[in-house]
């Protein structure tokens, strides 16, 4: 095991302890890493097909595992107490990690990738960042806070632009639009919100839509991709047990579906044919977006799984209570 020696003596001795391992199925393939029950919930995770490998956040750290066999190779250092969402730059030169203390402050680290060097650490907001985005040029990150405000900065240098302030209650979700469209954020208001951002330092005034469909708070978006559509799509979920398809910069929801459990975290697949979405009961439900029907429903976790990735073929890798983790294989 390859920890890194900025790691705190403490979280190391938990993990050994308590022996994150990767278990074979019946095949000799290895599917799944299984872990102590007392090990916190993975709350982040993220595939890097590239170099073949996974990253995974909790209140342990950050772990790198090889991708798809799961295997542990080495640990990144983080001063983050909190993990709540990461992202890879769509370039793969950056990996995005936010959180934060509850009440006190909202963080996020950068680090340069493959490498794993910390580049940047972000204090910004208020509260906890519960949601991280990069738009698909990679020249803007979006920060999504409990303080109900969304922060926007660039790239090249990890400056604020702007500040979208609108939501009432804290903001759990981002995704930018194709292009240059705009971003969406959704919350604790059961609001989804299309905004306005750019390159150039702002105050965001007001949302140019907003949704109120969802009746309970809105925990997930995930933006088709682009090329599947000429109006851009996104999929939003929320705890009235619902999947709901929008297309923003029109101000139109297109339909939804009701699932049988809590959905929690959602992304597309087969380049945009199929949505997967994890849910409260440890299962992941395939979605058809055309006819909103639950084509599959996946035995994943023992619990709630509360973070969801795929890779270009479709297979998923999902994340949940104890350090859970398990690959599912395409279709």
């Amino acid at each position: 095991m390859n920890v890194l020696p900025s790691m705190p003596g403490a979280v190391l001795a938990f993990l050994v302890a308590t022996g994150w391992h990767t278990a074979l199925d019946a095949n000799g393939d290895p599917r799944r890493a299984d872990s102590a029950s007392t090990l916190p919930p993975i709350t982040a995770i993220a595939i890097d097909e590239k170099n073949g490998w996974a990253i995974a956040g909790s209140q342990a750290g950050l772990v790198v595992r090889t991708w798809p066999d799961l295997n542990q190779i080495r640990m990144l250092p983080t001063h983050l107490e909190n993990i709540h969402d990461m992202a890879l730059s769509p370039d793969g030169t950056l990996l995005l990690v936010a959180g934060g203390d509850p009440a006190i402050s909202g963080a996020a680290e950068l680090f340069h990738w493959p490498s794993g060097e910390l580049w940047k650490r972000l204090e910004p907001q208020a509260d906890l960042v519960m949601a991280v985005a990069w738009r698909d040029d990679s020249k803007l990150f979006a920060l999504a806070s409990a303080d109900n405000v969304v922060k926007t900065f660039t790239r090249a240098a990890a400056e604020c632009v702007d500040v979208i302030q609108g939501h009432s209650r804290s903001v759990l979700a981002a995704a930018f639009l194709p292009g240059e469209q705009g971003i969406v954020t959704a919350g604790v208001d059961e609001t989804v919100r299309l905004w306005d951002c750019s390159l150039v330092p702002s105050a965001t005034a007001g949302p140019r839509k907003t949704f109120t469909n969802h009746t309970r708070q809105v925990v997930g978006l995930a933006v088709r991709p682009a090329h599947q559509d000429a109006t851009p799509v996104i999929a939003s979920i929320g705890e009235d047990s619902t999947v709901r398809l929008w297309q923003p910069t029109v101000g139109r929801m297109l339909r939804f579906a009701r699932v049988d459990s809590v959905p929690l975290a959602v992304c597309w697949i087969d380049q945009g044919k199929s949505l997967a979405v994890a849910c409260r009961d440890g299962k992941v439900r395939m979605v058809h977006p055309d006819t909103v029907k639950v084509t599959h429903v996946r035995d994943a976790l023992t619990g709630p799984a509360y973070s969801l990735a795929a890779d270009a073929s479709g297979a998923l890798l999902v994340g949940g209570v104890g350090g859970e983790l398990m690959r599912l294989p395409c279709l």
